[in-house]
């Protein structure tokens, strides 16, 4: 709210405290109504919350309230006999506010209807004079005999039909022309139904009782009847029916509430007494066919229209201060309108609205704005917005925090003995700790062959100068382990997708021939490549209590070795689905898929290689052992 409005409103309110207290009160109260009247309407129409920067001179307030109307996107309506000249500068205030700053300094008044609002001049109420202390009818009660005993003097009807309800317990209603009437009369003795029938052909009205079990007063009339109000309206129903013959109670309130009733009243009749009643510039575009049977209290007009046009094939607009009525095909009828998301994404909303819903209604996405352009009737129209508005809701992120575990442990054992010759002398040397692997040449064989000579019967020779011994002995063991911690965020019901993955490549050739009398080869080489991926996929959906059920699945593909330099290498893969439930911040282990391999591999001698412990003498041997595990850890956490 800018300095303008707000020293224009301090001097307001410095002008109410120089003024009487109960004018200074009464004023209060109607702007704190109409204040509280715009906060309630506020939570359905967004546009009365959104900022307002404008600065008009000389400005009629038609073209000012009808420019804010379509850029806040809200329905705003001025008496046509209003003529005001707004020059005025406001920026970044309230649309409500400012509205409130119109009424209290030119002195205007807004009415409701529906979601539109009517700008008019404020009437104030006439104040009535202090009336003196009421008198009181003598009215008493018998439960006993369920009678009444009436003795009354001049006695208004509106506070005569008031005590005898709350005395007997029934309702009794009238109209307002015979509200004011006085009555007067003794009866004793007599029940409800007796007393009021008496009075009333002592005071010029009718009592009928209706099908309901109401009392409906109203002034005597004798070309009009009340058949239709009895208690068996389902006799009157095969009855030629005219505007003459039904009768049906339709009141509007100060506050334009309107209370309706009544049995099989055609909607053209019902329509042409709520115009009328209410004073509605009005536009038939074809006769409102059909009837309805009909009871309702304290609506406004926009729900009594809406209540009477439901399920039929007619509908109404209002645009202008006039009100159109006729088929829903008309033209005349149709509405536009734009229902902008707040919550969540316009994209395929369209293929979620069921068919019932959009029956009638030409709907299109708006992505550059996420609102929905719809046309139709606007009785349809309505049970659009509010099937949108229901679905509008907040969409909950989930953060997915993902913990990778994989380890590998291995064991390889190689033992045996080497001999042989070689091109040239070799050099005794290697590796006696913590592995053996120790290489003998001629001169130290033969010095181990002496140590052995003179022992025994049995003399061995020497061995030539390239022979070569070489002695084995290692045992291998390993524990790799790895860990990654990725995280994930996707909404409510949709897929997150990780995947990491290594690319590994080898080498292929292709001989080809080309010619037949001179024959050419072309060999040619490619590198191929190979991939060995993890991948993680998670689709978490929410339910009641922040429990959240995750469709899991891991598909994980590792190398092995190659069977030559140039082969490609070999591949294992693991994977596993699963659906689990878990709570919002708990952690889940899912996994534990091992894979074992056990390669026991040898070189020697024929015979002599099997004979059990001669066989570490003449063979060579390799044992391999090895395991690898994964392990996921999940843990998911809910945004909002």
């Amino acid at each position: 709210m800018n300095k303008t409005i707000k020293i224009t409103i301090l001097i307001t309110f410095i002008f109410w405290g120089l003024l009487p207290n109960g004018y200074s009160q009464k004023t209060n109260e109607r702007y704190k109504i109409l204040s509280d009247s715009l906060n309630a309407l506020s939570e359905e129409v967004i546009g009365l919350e959104e900022l307002v920067d404008l600065s008009v001179n000389q400005v009629s307030i038609s073209d000012l309230l009808r420019g804010i109307a379509k850029s806040n996107a809200i329905n705003i309506t001025v008496d046509p006999n209003l003529d005001l000249k707004i020059t005025s500068s406001f920026t970044k205030v309230r649309l409500k506010d400012l509205l409130i700053f119109l009424c209290n300094t030119y002195d205007l008044d807004l009415q409701f209807l529906g979601n539109i609002i009517v700008v008019k001049k404020y009437i104030a109420p006439i104040e009535k004079s202090k009336a003196a202390i009421p008198y009181i009818p003598n009215i008493v009660f018998l439960q006993s005999c369920d009678c009444l005993n009436l003795d009354l003097k001049n006695d208004t009807l509106s506070s005569l039909t008031k005590i005898i309800s709350k005395l007997t317990g029934k309702n009794i209603i009238y109209t307002q022309e015979v509200g004011n009437n006085l009555v007067n009369g003794f009866i004793q003795n007599a029940t409800l139904e007796q007393a009021l029938d008496k009075l009333g052909l002592t005071n010029g009205f009718t009592v009928t009782k209706t099908y309901d079990g109401f009392f409906y007063i109203e002034k005597k009339s004798n070309n009009r009847t009340n058949e239709n109000l009895t208690e068996t309206p389902k006799n009157q129903q095969s009855k030629k029916t005219s505007e003459d013959t039904l009768q049906f109670i339709l009141e509007i309130d100060s506050l334009g509430m309107i209370n309706i009733c009544g049995v099989n009243i055609p909607n053209q009749l019902i329509l042409d007494k709520l115009v009328k009643k209410a004073g509605l510039n009005y536009f038939y575009y074809n006769e409102i066919k059909g009837s309805a049977t009909i009871k309702l209290k304290n609506v406004s007009l926009l729900e009594l229209l809406l209540y009477l046009f439901k399920g039929t094939t007619y509908s109404f607009r209002f645009e202008n201060g006039i009100y159109f009525f006729g088929e829903q095909l008309a033209e005349g009828v149709k509405e536009s309108r734009i229902f902008k998301f707040q919550n969540r994404s316009v994209e395929k909303i369209i293929d979620f609205i069921p068919a019932d819903i959009k029956k009638g209604i030409d709907i299109k996405e708006f992505l550059e704005q996420n609102s929905l352009i719809v046309s139709g009737p606007l009785t349809n129209i309505i049970n659009l917005e509010q099937y949108l508005r229901d679905i509008d809701k907040l969409v909950p992120m989930i953060i997915i925090e993902v913990l990778i575990v994989d380890s590998k442990t291995g064991h390889t054992t190689k033992t045996g003995i080497e001999a042989g010759l070689k091109d040239k002398p070799s050099v005794s040397g290697g590796k006696l700790f913590p592995e053996v692997n120790y290489n003998l040449n001629a001169a130290s064989v033969n010095s181990l062959i002496n140590s052995f000579n003179g022992f025994g019967i049995v003399k061995l020779g020497k061995v030539t100068e390239n022979f070569y011994l070489n002695l084995g002995l290692l045992e291998d063991q390993g524990y790799v382990k790895k860990r990654s911690t990725p995280k994930l965020a996707t909404l409510n019901g949709h897929e997150a997708t990780m995947t990491l993955g290594n690319t590994e490549y080898y080498l292929e050739e292709s001989n080809n021939v080309i010619g037949s009398q001179n024959p050419q080869n072309i060999i040619t080489k490619q590198y191929k490549s190979v991939k060995a991926d993890f991948t993680l996929k998670i689709k978490p959906i929410i339910s009641g209590n922040e429990q959240i059920t995750l469709e899991i699945k891991v598909e994980q593909s590792d190398f092995t070795g190659r069977i030559s330099p140039q082969a490609p290498p070999g591949a294992v893969s693991r994977d596993f689905e699963s659906i689990i439930r878990v709570k919002n911040e708990e952690m889940i282990l899912l996994g534990g898929l091992e894979a074992k391999s056990l390669s026991d591999a040898g070189s020697g001698m024929p015979f002599l290689s099997r004979v059990p412990i001669i066989k570490w003498f003449f063979s060579s041997r390799s044992k391999e052992r090895s395991a690898t595990k994964l392990n996921v850890f999940i843990k998911p956490v809910i945004i909002y």
